[in-house]
């Protein structure tokens, strides 16, 4: 071998390997080279690394020796550290996982500190190079390359290993992203400089009517959706708060704009759009927005119940203060009827006075029950049984070409309520039902029975609160006449609304402030010249029905005996009690408030036998007289008047020993019978 032989060979091994950056394929070409310059006809590598055993790094030439290419094996110390040499014996690698009696002969190249390359030989060649001495520096260039490209692995492996961590986390954080957005009910949406949408989140394709991203990305947002006012006039982009976000980029919040489906129809929103920034450069807008249209009802129902409750209170304050200025009128009128001859002309114009003031009185009471302070005297009905006891006032209260059919439920589940005030439900629902039909002939039917009443029945319902489900027992009145239309029907329960001419508009609000003093509800089911059913739920008392009595007349001559405390801040009306009990025997001392009266008691104490006590009063109301009187007196009898019902007007005197109550206004003939009641234990 010539000097030009030998570095043709370093020339074209140095040439080869020169560049490359990876171990597996170095040791390839390295393999490939000595091949073809040693024709041999297999060779493989061993390198040391970590374990315990050198490594068949690379293998080329033998398939059965290339099946154990990358596993550990065990070499005999002497030949991992013998220098290079060649040897026409293979018996010392019988280590090698080949067929060993196809080779003939083997050289063993060095890797300096790294390992040995070994090629094998079919043949052998009498005229061989001695490669051993020839590739000296090239072994040993090749061992500093293969910790170059160890390292270099390692350090690629390390950045594969970051960039697919990193990779993971974009793609968990990508899918949080989306899952976020994808959760959130708001809508949201993005677009670019061009104003068109380049992303939306499901809510927002919900509320805007598409069932597809890709059917309205790309598309202009302001001709989509916010193209009109709500009262549809057009929305010029240039005012649209939405393109103002990246045009001033600047965040802008609206809450009175509308936007607009994909079938045309629009809703009103809240919305908030703020510009998309890339290092300061605005680069579009992002848009939240929300369907406010159920907020608002609710908002809107909050304040018409707050506006009914106003006027509740309105309704029965002035009730309250008109049952005081009757409670004169009617009194008085009965006096002056007393006194007179039963024969006097001027008795009719008394009796004019005394029915008017009934009438006034009355109008008090459905004030009295819009204001939902209409409950009196509370016991299990049977409410079938009430309207069978009111079937001839009913058929005196109808025209006479007007036929009234039953179909009442025998036994029905009783209800707790006041009788008198679901006798003015009952004539109240009647008396709308004979004008519906307005003269003609026609039909009414009362029907009573029970159902089971679910959530969203109930919620359809006119009622004050959220009722539970279960049974309740019903009435329900239908009607022949004229029907209400959809504007009539939302405005029926409001107060002071009538189709009459002459109406009130007490009628039906009364009702409803009736039922929700029973915690019941009402429905309306009606249309136009088909005529209309009302239908009045209560809720089912497991108790049983108290009987349906008349009360009786009280005895005309009862007389008693002592003196009778009168207290009551309206003048009139101490006068008027006073006359009337005078005529029943006792003696009376007056007092216009709750510290007069208990000056008045202090003296007079021991021959006072009874109090009729005033509720509202300046200074000292009722509660805090009473309470004072029974501190003093413990046994003294105490009547309350007043111009509130029984049940709110005593609820504060509850087991605190009150002896009775009466309601103003009343005649000479009720106070006798709750005086005699007052007296009747002696």
């Amino acid at each position: 071998m010539n000097r030009e032989q030998i570095l043709t060979i370093l020339y074209d091994i140095t040439a080869t390997l020169a560049g490359e950056a990876h171990v597996e394929s170095l040791l390839t070409k390295m393999l490939q080279r000595l091949m073809f310059h040693s024709g041999c006809s297999a060779a493989c590598i061993l390198l040391k690394d970590t374990s315990a055993f050198p490594t068949l790094a690379s293998v080329i030439g033998d398939a059965v020796l290339m099946q154990h290419s990358g596993q550990s094996i065990e070499v005999p110390d002497e030949l991992m550290s013998f220098e290079s040499r060649y040897e026409e014996d293979i018996s010392s690698l019988s280590f090698l996982p080949c067929r060993q009696n196809r080779y003939r002969a083997f050289l063993c190249l060095d890797i300096p500190g790294r390992g040995k390359a070994v090629l094998l030989y079919r043949h052998i060649d009498e005229f061989r190079l001695p490669l051993e001495l020839v590739l000296q520096p090239v072994m040993a260039n090749f061992s500093q390359q293969i910790d170059l490209c160890r390292l270099n692995d390692n350090q690629q492996q390390h950045l594969e290993s970051l960039v697919e961590t990193r990779t993971q986390e974009l793609e968990q954080r990508q899918m949080l992203l989306s899952l976020l957005l994808e959760s959130i009910p708001e809508g949201v949406y993005g677009i670019d400089l061009e104003g068109r949408f380049i992303f939306a989140n499901p809510a927002c394709l919900n509320m805007l009517g598409y069932s597809s991203a890709q059917e309205i990305l790309g598309k202009v947002c302001h001709d989509e959706i916010h193209h009109h006012h709500e009262d549809h006039s057009p929305y010029p982009v240039t005012d649209c708060h939405i393109y103002n976000a990246y045009k001033n980029s600047k965040a802008v919040s609206c809450d009175n704009e509308v936007f607009w489906r994909k079938d045309g129809s629009s809703f009103p929103v809240e919305y908030r759009s703020l510009p998309i920034l890339d290092q300061r450069e605005v680069k579009g807008a992002v848009v939240t927005f929300r369907d406010v249209r159920e907020e608002r009802e609710q908002r809107d129902k909050l304040e018409h119940m707050q506006r009914l409750e106003s006027l509740g209170l309105l309704a029965g304050g002035i009730a309250h203060d008109f049952n005081n200025i009757l409670t004169a009128i009617m009194g008085n009128a009965a006096l002056a009827a007393n006194m007179l001859d039963s024969h006097s002309p001027v008795q009719d114009f008394l009796s004019r006075i005394e029915d008017s003031t009934q009438r006034a009185a009355d109008l008090c009471k459905q004030m009295l029950a819009y204001s939902g302070k209409g409950r009196f005297i509370i016991k299990p009905i049977d409410l079938s049984e009430l309207v069978e006891h009111m079937t001839r006032l009913m058929e005196v209260s109808i025209d006479k070409n007007v036929v009234i059919k039953y179909h009442l439920t025998e036994n029905l589940p009783s209800v707790e309520a006041d009788v008198a005030q679901l006798q003015q439900v009952i004539l109240n629902l009647i008396t709308n039902a004979n004008e519906a039909i307005n003269g003609q002939s026609g039909v009414i039917s009362f029907a009573t029975g029970v159902m089971q009443a679910d959530d969203a029945y109930l919620r359809t319902s006119v009622t004050q609160e959220k009722l539970p489900e279960g049974n309740y027992v019903f009435l329900e009145v239908s009607d022949t006449g004229k029907g209400m239309d959809e504007v009539t029907k939302k405005k029926m329960f409001d107060p002071f609304f009538s189709t009459k001419f002459i109406g009130r508009g007490l009628g039906m609000s009364a009702v409803l402030g009736i039922i929700r003093g029973h915690k019941g509800a009402i429905r309306c089911y009606s249309e136009e010249r088909k005529g209309t059913t009302i239908k009045v739920l209560f809720p089912v008392d497991e108790r049983k029905a108290s009987p349906l009595v008349r009360q009786n007349e009280p005895a005309g001559h009862w007389r008693g005996n002592g003196t009778v405390l009168i207290v009551d801040d309206e003048e009139t009306i101490r006068e008027m009690a006073s006359m009337m009990i005078e005529d029943f025997g006792f003696s009376t001392i007056t007092a216009c408030d709750g510290i007069d009266a208990l000056e008045k008691l202090e003296t007079s104490g021991d021959s006072i036998v009874a109090v009729l006590l005033d509720m509202t009063m300046p200074r000292m109301d009722g509660v805090a007289c009473f309470s004072k009187m029974k501190q003093l007196y413990p046994d003294i009898k105490v009547m309350l008047s007043s111009g509130y019902n029984e049940q709110d007007a005593t609820q504060r005197f509850a087991g605190k020993g009150l002896a009775g109550f009466i309601q103003k206004p009343y005649a000479p003939e009720q106070l006798m019978l709750k005086m005699k009641a007052l007296f009747s234990d002696e």
